[in-house]
């Protein structure tokens, strides 16, 4: 166990690092594109122009319940796990998106004097919370992560430190059960499907 607490801090800092350098990547890449106009639709009634937009259907979950104390104990885990690691991804996503916007416009050189100060400042405030990480809680926090940025941890660790990095970073979370290969997949996969749900009932304070 102690092993992992000191595996855990480096691979998801540099998965975090990674991502926001395959933000800043993508935002270079890009090219500008004009926003659509945003078209409403209105019937006429009794001379009257009446405007009108159809809302999303919202679905509202509850905690499940299962006859099983084992699979009960499992989900009952999955939860704790999601309330744990949830605020960190959520602070993460915006602690990456600040410095994304802060490299725009800036030179290579710029921009890597920008992500070395990012880095610095992600291990003081990210190190400890990362230590205090089960096995449970760091599967949760990368598919959380993926959650968040639509890509997987291998994936955003190749484009910055190379397949050599990558295939390491992977090689070393197998020996802890960890595979950072792993998609986010809640339509197709069980274990997804229980954390999005977790996720809503969170943001809804429902939990």
């Amino acid at each position: 166990m102690k092993k992992i607490m000191h595996f855990l801090p480096v691979c998801l800092l540099a998965l975090l690092y990674s991502t926001s350098y395959a933000q800043v990547v993508t935002g270079r890449k890009g090219t500008a594109t004009q926003q659509k106009p945003l078209l409403l639709k209105y019937e006429i009634v009794n001379g009257d122009t009446i405007y009108y937009t159809e809302l999303n259907t919202v679905v509202i979950y509850d905690l499940r319940v299962f006859n099983k104390k084992t699979d009960q104990k499992r989900y009952d885990n999955l939860v704790r796990s999601v309330k744990k690691t949830l605020p960190l991804a959520n602070v993460a996503k915006q602690k990456l998106e600040y410095y994304n916007f802060m490299m725009q416009g800036q030179s290579s050189k710029e921009q890597k004097e920008t992500l070395k100060l990012m880095e610095k400042q992600l291990r003081a405030e990210f190190t400890d919370q990362l230590k205090a990480l089960n096995r449970r809680d760091a599967v949760v926090l990368f598919k959380l992560i993926d959650r968040n940025t639509n890509n997987t941890a291998f994936a955003l660790i190749k484009d910055l430190k190379g397949g050599f990095n990558a295939f390491f970073y992977q090689l070393a979370a197998k020996t802890f059960k960890l595979d950072l290969k792993t998609d986010y997949d809640p339509l197709n996969n069980e274990y997804d499907k229980y954390i999005e749900e977790i996720v809503y009932m969170i943001e809804a304070g429902r939990i």
